[in-house]
């Protein structure tokens, strides 16, 4: 295959390679999560096939149904339940796009030494309505940063 059309290939292929699976049900789905995760133990590979197996959309929707039968945060349990990469995978995989977006420019930048690499490759492969979005969910984000240090600083001078 020739140089010219792998770059050409490369450079029209914007969706992911995850898809919606069908059929689905967020309910099943969040049982089967559920359930890897119960007592002693977790297993992982039961979480890998739920997590890898569906798009962005249908973990949105699998998170919600976790939430809605078992009143516990799917992200907060994943975040218990594993450690490491393996941990920070499953919680970026429940982010929506946006939101992933907004979290690795703050990585970027929160650090002594920019990363303008990431600020690039973001800022530059994204529409302006996407970026817009970013930057409204990056201003929730700093918020909500900012209320909870705030929090944490009066809670520290409440017992002083």
């Amino acid at each position: 295959m020739c140089d010219s059309y792998k770059e050409h290939k490369m450079a029209t292929h914007t969706q992911g390679t995850v898809v919606p699976s069908k059929p689905f049900s967020a309910e099943k789905l969040a049982q089967q999560l559920h359930e890897a995760m119960d007592g002693l133990g977790t297993e992982e590979k039961p979480i890998i096939d739920v997590m890898a197996s569906h798009d962005n959309k249908q973990r949105q929707e699998i998170a919600l149904s976790y939430k809605t039968q078992f009143g516990k945060d799917l992200r907060a349990e994943l975040k218990c339940e594993t450690s490491g990469n393996f941990e920070n995978l499953l919680v970026a995989l429940l982010e929506t796009p946006i939101n992933y977006d907004a979290k690795s420019i703050n990585d970027a930048i929160k650090f002594v030494g920019t990363d303008e690499g990431a600020l690039i490759e973001i800022l530059s492969s994204r529409s302006k309505v996407q970026i817009k979005s970013i930057k409204a969910a990056y201003k929730t984000r700093i918020k909500l940063i900012l209320n909870l240090a705030l929090a944490i600083v009066l809670k520290l001078f409440q017992d002083v």
